[in-house]
């Protein structure tokens, strides 16, 4: 498949969590892996749709204390479309360390998805982007990885598959076609974003804040 048809093949919109959100925290990205979650939510209208609604205008969970614990990543995806929420050059706050060097990308797990076909467009994505990139599947990386908990939690069950999958994507993509209708507008990897100069550098409460998908599921349906 080349680059272009790769692109076209995932559905993409671009639904960016407005500038000066609180989990838009505008600081500088200079990514080095990829990390999955799933959600944990299985309420029937918990799309891709419905989270990038959540994502944009609530943008958290409580803490167990009444906290707000802002959360964001970078792409959405579900069995229909991959909906874009930052800019792959800027921090989201989703799994402690990795909020610094790693792009997040939120894998629907809904009741009446196709699973299988959310699944097969995740993995068409990470192929893309570690294409883009440079990069081998040894870039891509679990919530796991991070901090222990058992996220992505449908992934994780095959996820030796599912890596295999990316990779032979990954390996048979082929340079956009000549003449081919321009796709860089749409590119997973652009966006209208801030120069990297404009972005400040993360901290270290930036690096604290990670994603507990378990209150975010249980808070979930109320958001809006």
């Amino acid at each position: 498949m080349d680059r272009n048809q790769l692109t076209q093949s995932l559905n993409l919109r671009e639904e960016l969590i407005a500038v000066g959100r609180p989990n838009r925290p505008g600081k500088r990205l200079v990514p080095s892996s990829i990390t999955l979650h799933n959600p944990g939510n299985t309420g029937r209208t918990a799309d891709a749709d419905r989270h990038s609604k959540m994502v944009r205008n609530k943008g958290y969970h409580e803490g167990s204390n009444g906290a707000k614990i802002w959360v964001s990543w970078h792409y959405t995806v579900d069995d229909q479309c991959v909906i874009k929420q930052l800019p792959i050059n800027e921090m989201a706050y989703h799994a402690k360390k990795g909020n610094g060097t790693s792009i997040a990308i939120e894998v629907c797990m809904n009741a009446g998805i196709d699973q299988a076909a959310a699944n097969a467009r995740a993995a068409r994505l990470v192929a893309a982007l570690l294409y883009d990139f440079g990069w081998d599947v040894n870039a891509l990386k679990t919530h796991k990885d991070w901090t222990g908990k058992n996220c992505p939690q449908l992934l994780l069950s095959d996820w030796a598959a599912f890596k295999k999958n990316v990779e032979a994507i990954r390996t048979s993509i082929t340079a956009a076609s000549l003449g081919a209708l321009s796709t860089k507008s749409h590119d997973v990897t652009s966006s209208r974003q801030k120069s990297s100069a404009a972005l400040g550098e993360p901290s270290e409460d930036d690096l604290s804040v990670e994603i507990d998908h378990d209150l975010m599921t249980d808070q979930f349906l109320d958001t809006l």
